[in-house]
């Protein structure tokens, strides 16, 4: 079966839709398509459409099982094995909205989470550069902080990968915390 022959089936309200995309199955429920009833995939939620056999879709699972993601959650950061160019073409191909920045590569969402540590690390770097003026043993925190943030802005934050952004704001404001308590 393909889109064109939707309208010859009764809908049942809380049957999923099933499409077959590049020989996998996917079943998709139909409040979703609903929700997106302006797309290509909407039309077969709203036009009646029920049958057993899946929708035939000629394309790409893995990019399809991400336009089902950006479906349900409106954005989406594409993992590296899918191009935003190509998931942008399918977007298009499936008549769904696309929002601005709402699509993002892995490399963009990386790009944003060493920003964010890299600031991190330059207000800790300015806490201490206080604070050494005190304490030799600052010096030496210094020189290391010094070290991971050039580690970072030319490997890539792999060392930080296990901290989220909140995370690496908590781990500032503790050393901060930590430093104030030490100079008093």
């Amino acid at each position: 079966l393909n889109l064109k022959d939707l309208s010859e089936h009764p809908i049942h309200a809380m049957d999923p839709v099933s499409f077959n995309v590049g020989g996998k199955i996917f079943q998709v429920s139909r409040y979703l398509l609903k929700k997106h009833s302006e797309t290509m995939l909407g039309t077969a939620a709203s036009s009646g459409y029920s049958s057993p056999e899946p929708i035939f879709l000629d394309g790409d699972a893995a990019i399809f099982a991400q336009v089902l993601i950006y479906l349900r959650h409106g954005n989406i950061t594409l993992p590296v094995t899918i191009s935003k160019d190509m998931f942008i073409k399918e977007l298009v191909y499936y008549d769904v909205a696309i929002g601005p920045g709402s699509v993002k590569s892995e490399s963009e969402g990386r790009f944003m989470l060493i920003e964010n540590q890299t600031r991190v690390l330059e207000k800790i770097n300015e806490n201490l550069s206080v604070l050494s003026k005190f304490d030799p043993c600052f010096q030496k925190i210094i020189k290391n902080l010094s070290v991971l943030s050039t580690f970072d802005q030319c490997y890539g934050s792999q060392f930080y990968s296990g901290y989220s952004e909140e995370g690496m704001g908590k781990l500032a404001d503790d050393i901060h915390r930590k430093l104030h308590e030490h100079t008093k």
